[in-house]
């Protein structure tokens, strides 16, 4: 597997054929907006499956959410080094590690695999190697198409914003997962999106919010050991 991606990898779009022309022009020259919301997940049938195969949840939530987003072009959407708008074949995630010493964190970026036991031996590994290095980004050659999974263990937050001011070409989303609380007899976790609209609207956060929860739910029926 490369770990770098080339320039063919990325797909320019041709902005004269693409129909959402008219909305990235105006969410993101006109009226440049981004927007967020916080959804809870019932991730009860999930922590169950983690619990009974004796798994780590963080990158089995991370492998989940790599598989949504991957599965839609709107959240693969970047400008490349040459400035043109499209999108990536596959992105891979960047996620934060805690460091409860220095009370510090650091990013450990992980190549996607669909196949779950491929990513999460690469994720050990990456944790194994880099994990315990205090900087804040102790594994080298960081490719560009990755896209950010932060995690607030300590609250369960009902809403969730990130101020990001002089970042209107980062089109990529952003993902914070929060602290999970326990009712009715189930386990619930906050998620909060950051999206930019210039490349995706309410529909399609749906559509990925929607396919994640169903991914949760069905964990463990194709991953039992």
């Amino acid at each position: 597997m490369r770990w770098n991606l080339c320039m063919a990898d990325f797909i320019v779009i041709d902005k004269k054929e693409w129909k959402r022309r008219e909305y990235f022009e105006h969410y993101y020259r006109q009226v440049s907006c981004r927007f967020s919301l916080t959804v809870e997940l019932d991730v009860t049938r999930l922590v169950r499956s983690v619990k009974k195969q004796e798994l780590m949840f963080f990158p089995v939530f991370i492998h989940l959410l790599s598989r949504i987003v991957n599965r839609h072009e709107e959240f693969r959407m970047a400008f490349n080094r040459s400035g043109e708008l499209g999108y990536w074949q596959q992105v891979w995630p960047e996620y934060t590690v805690f460091h409860s010493q220095s009370k510090s964190f650091s990013t450990i970026w992980t190549p996607f695999s669909e196949n779950f036991d491929e990513f999460y031996l690469n994720y050990v590994r990456d944790w194994e190697k880099y994990g315990e290095i205090e900087i804040f980004a102790p594994k080298p050659d960081r490719p560009e198409n990755v896209f950010n999974i932060s995690c607030l263990p300590w609250v369960n937050f009902t809403s969730f914003n990130l101020e990001l001011p002089h970042s209107d070409d980062y089109l990529l989303p952003i993902f914070t997962l929060g602290k999970f609380v326990e009712k009715n007899g189930g386990t619930f976790a906050p998620l909060a999106l950051q999206l930019h609209h210039a490349v995706c609207d309410g529909f399609h956060a749906a559509l990925l919010i929607d396919g994640l929860q169903e991914l949760c739910n069905g964990f463990g029926e194709k991953n039992e050991r």
